[in-house]
């Protein structure tokens, strides 16, 4: 499990370096960080073990973060790459 939150992180970290702050990349990584919330609350608290009603919350609860942060991406955020001025 643990090779696979490291595989998750990279893709992140790759996305972040290739893309810049494109939109796109920055919904992906959004999808990237819920996905890895759920492997940890699974796997590594226990929660396959707990009441469903706990389980759903909990998952409503990343969905809900996640989408927070996509929706306050500033507009502007796919057209700073492109701007850039080179050194």
């Amino acid at each position: 499990m643990w090779t696979v939150l490291v595989s998750l992180t990279l893709g992140s970290w790759v996305l972040a370096v290739d893309d810049g702050l494109s939109s796109l990349s920055a919904v992906a990584m959004f999808a990237i960080a819920a996905f890895k919330s759920e492997l940890v609350l699974i796997h590594f608290m226990e929660a396959r073990r707990a009441e469903r009603h706990w389980l759903q919350l909990y998952r409503a609860w990343i969905i809900v973060v996640a989408l927070f942060w996509v929706q306050a991406l500033p507009p502007e955020a796919s057209t700073r790459r492109k701007n850039r001025v080179a050194p």
